[in-house]
């Protein structure tokens, strides 16, 4: 993002290259017409569906230190365990870390990977999902995301992403390609740059990754105590 006041601009730098990898909720789109969204934040009503972007509900009072949805995640991850282990199957996605000593973000990840492998070991598939829940490393920037979709770098995209601070907000922004990268069949890595991004949804995206980044910390010293 660039910045009329230049005696601000390392402050902004910093603020900018500041990056949290979490579990989202993100969509990425192609543009074709070359015309770059304008960048927005949709508020989301706790417990309100919107079945065009996400199919059920929000609750407001969701958190990282909710300590019995975390126990309810450590046992459900542990049966996807035994369900591999009784198919001979091995998630080499997934570290051998305890499931005590992760996050609930990191919970919720290893448990979408385990029933993906559970689901592509029986050729199951599903309709293909507007919103992917992934791992994804964000600033205020620019985001690093997986995709099925083969891009190419100078691609113009569109991103959405649910974030939650206080309440559940979606931030809406486009941006261009700057590197895509192989991973595995129909799976990349793909680098993006913001553009033409208001200084709102900037600050909105900065506060979110300084919020996080706190709540991570203290999540883990709760697990590890």
């Amino acid at each position: 993002m660039t910045t009329d006041t230049p005696v601000n601009s390392s402050a902004e730098n910093r603020r900018e290259n500041f990056r949290i990898d979490n579990v989202l909720p993100v969509s990425l789109r192609r543009i074709e017409n070359g015309v770059l969204p304008t960048a927005r934040i949709v508020p989301v009503a706790a417990n309100q569906a919107n079945a065009e972007i996400w199919e059920g509900g929000l609750n407001s009072t969701f958190g990282e230190f909710d300590t019995n949805f975390a126990l309810m995640l450590i046992e459900v991850n542990s049966k996807l365990d035994l369900l591999l282990t009784a198919q001979n199957l091995h998630c080499s996605a997934v570290k051998g870390t305890e499931a005590s000593k992760l996050s609930m973000s990191q919970l919720l990840l290893q448990v979408n990977i385990k029933l993906e492998h559970l689901l592509s070991a029986h050729h199951l598939s599903r309709p293909e999902d507007n919103i992917r829940l992934d791992t994804v490393s964000l600033s205020a920037s620019g985001i690093k995301l997986k995709t099925a979709e083969s891009f190419s770098p100078g691609d113009l995209v569109e991103v959405r992403m649910l974030l939650n601070i206080n309440k559940p907000f979606w931030v809406v922004v486009g941006g261009s390609v700057v590197r895509s990268i192989p991973l595995a069949e129909n799976d990349y890595e793909v680098a993006i740059n913001f553009e033409e991004i208001s200084e709102h949804v900037s600050d909105e995206l900065s506060r979110y990754t300084l919020v996080d980044q706190k709540k991570q910390i203290l999540a883990r010293r709760g697990f590890q105590s």
